[in-house]
């Protein structure tokens, strides 16, 4: 299905890595670890389908990854590997 109004976005940029995203109204961050993914894949956080999604660039058509979430926001990838806290503006470490 296409849909319009993507909330959170990234574009996988490695083959394998973790996700994390937060579920708001379930008051939870998700750890998704991830393989077999293809660089310059577009994936995003739909609060309109209440899920997590791979887009495909050239419909608009999405594919749930993790659906029935509860006002899905605040989405990160981290590359397998990286160890430098790229998600992290203030250099402190990561809290789930």
């Amino acid at each position: 299905m296409a849909v319009s109004g993507l909330d959170e976005a990234v574009i996988v940029t490695a083959e394998a890595g973790t996700f994390y995203l937060t579920d708001t109204n379930n008051n939870r961050v998700l750890t998704i670890p991830a393989e077999d993914l293809k660089p310059g894949t577009l994936c995003a956080c739909i609060g309109s389908l209440n899920e997590f999604a791979k887009v495909d660039l050239a419909t608009g058509f999405v594919t749930a990854i993790v659906p029935n979430l509860n006002a899905p926001h605040g989405l990160v990838f981290i590359p397998s590997g990286n160890d430098n806290n790229q998600g992290d503006d203030n250099g402190g470490g990561n809290e789930q």
